[in-house]
């Protein structure tokens, strides 16, 4: 859980996809545009967000973001 709360020390635009997994877990994701977040946790489950605001930092273990039912933009995924 500590991970969590650490700083960041990377980012990269997110590419949503329903089977490929970036190189690096994300810790947290910055929501720059208006819809829902569908991610994978790092236990395997679907978590899907209904219209988190715009400019939050969703702070998870993100294993990674899905396409399907993703509907928000410009995220920033960060590690």
């Amino acid at each position: 859980m500590a991970e969590l709360f650490a700083p960041f020390n990377n980012g990269e635009p997110v590419v949503p996809s329903d089977v490929t997994n970036p190189n690096q877990p994300y810790t947290g994701i910055y929501i720059g545009g208006a819809g829902n977040l569908s991610y994978v946790d790092k236990g395997n489950h679907v978590v899907t967000l209904t219209a988190p605001p715009i400019g939050t930092i969703i702070r998870a273990g993100i294993k990674r973001v899905n396409a399907t039912l993703t509907t928000c933009t410009l995220m920033i995924g960060f590690w």
